[in-house]
Formats: structure tokens, C-alpha cells, sequence
């Protein structure tokens, strides 16, 4: 399952460096030489924070090389034909973990277990289609996703009384659920739903129930 790892302080200071060099490969204004020093800085640091995650707990220290001359990695597997392009698949393998990709890998997880049903399964996506997907949160890293994003989520559902508290806590619970499931998978370290006060939003009141004329 390619979920990303937990990390060190360092590391989360090593991977938050890579993701900004790459900002500024993309922003299109560097000069070609500036952009050929900034790749190279990029994939030095790429290559030490991969090779510290996937050599913790090997003891084999070095890839594998085929007798074709291609290179090659264990648990995860890939091959590449060099070590830089071996080096680029694992940190997509370990880093490339939106809320999206991990909200696909737990939508099949419960599929192949069937831990709930099938028609559950079917109102959490249409949840996810309808409330999640376009949201600016489905494409962050889940890792980065802060309490202080989700409660900018969840006023924007709920406004000054935009839907009841029921709706809500649908919408919420499929959330919860992909944390919780990162968790469990050693993704991030908590569910960051569990420090949101709720009970300050805003909901809608129930439509009251119309009385029988039995009554």
C-alpha cells in the first residue's frame, strides 16, 4: 500500500525542502542554469530522504543491479535504469499521498473487506463526489492537512446554519473515516478531525415533525 511514511523532525524539515524546491522548478522563471543547479540540489535531497525511509530496516544497504544493467529495489519493487529514476519512483511510492489517494486506497479497503456494506460504501463516495472531492483539501498531502483547514471546511458547509447537524456529521464521518485509516496505516500520527471543536459551528435546525390531527 503506497501510503506515506512516518517521519523524523528532520525528515519532515528534508521533505518540506524538496517540496519547495520543486515549487520554484515550476514556476517557470529561473534561468537554465539556475534550473539545472536547482534539480540537482533537489534529487541530492530526494535521494537522502528516500534512502533513510527505505533502508531503516534492511541489512542490505544497496539496491539491487540486474544483470541488464537495470536497478532495482525490494519491498516496495521497482525497476529503473538508473539510480536517479530508481530514486524518483520510490519518493512517488512514499510521498505522493493526497487525501484523494488515500480516500481511494480506503474506499477499496472496505470494498475487499467488507467490513460494512455495500450500499454504505456507496453513499460515503457520493458524500466524497458531492462535498470532497472539488474541495481545496482533496488535493493537499493528507500528512499536511492541519485542524485549521478542516474548520475552514466545515464553515464553509455549515455558514450561519447551512445544513442540520445530521448532514454534518455524515459529511464528517467519511472524513474521519480516511483519517482514521491513515492512522491505522502509520500515514500521519493522529486523526486532526479529533482537535476541531464541532460544537461551535453553526447548524440547521431539524424540520420539525407535523402533528397528526390524532393528535
Amino acid at each position: 500500500m503506497n501510503l506515506k511514511p512516518l517521519l523524523t523532525s528532520e525528515q519532515q524539515q528534508l521533505f518540506k525542502s524538496i517540496r519547495e524546491l520543486q515549487n520554484l522548478l515550476n514556476n517557470g522563471t529561473l534561468t537554465s542554469s539556475g534550473a539545472v543547479q536547482l534539480k540537482e540540489m533537489t534529487q541530492k535531497q530526494k535521494e537522502k530522504l528516500v534512502s533513510e525511509i527505505y533502508f531503516k530496516n534492511k541489512r542490505r544497504k544497496e539496491f539491487y543491479t540486474c544483470k541488464d544493467g537495470r536497478i532495482k529495489s525490494y519491498n516496495p519493487q521497482f525497476i529503473a535504469n538508473t539510480r536517479e529514476e530508481l530514486i524518483d519512483k520510490l519518493y512517488e511510492y512514499y510521498f505522493n499521498n493526497t487525501l484523494e489517494d488515500v480516500y481511494k486506497q480506503w474506499v477499496k479497503h472496505r470494498s475487499k473487506t467488507k467490513i460494512v456494506s455495500g450500499k454504505t460504501i456507496e453513499e460515503d463516495i457520493g458524500i466524497w463526489n458531492r462535498f470532497l472531492a472539488k474541495s481545496e483539501v482533496s488535493q493537499m498531502q493528507i500528512a499536511e492537512i492541519k485542524p485549521k483547514h478542516l474548520m475552514k471546511l466545515f464553515q464553509t458547509w455549515t455558514g450561519n446554519g447551512l445544513i442540520t447537524r445530521k448532514d454534518f456529521n455524515n459529511r464528517k464521518s467519511v472524513l474521519n473515516g480516511i483519517f482514521r485509516f491513515a492512522v491505522l496505516n502509520e500515514v500521519i500520527a493522529y486523526n486532526p478531525i479529533t482537535s476541531i471543536p464541532c460544537n461551535d459551528l453553526k447548524y440547521k435546525l431539524p424540520s420539525a415533525k407535523k402533528k397528526s390531527v390524532y393528535d
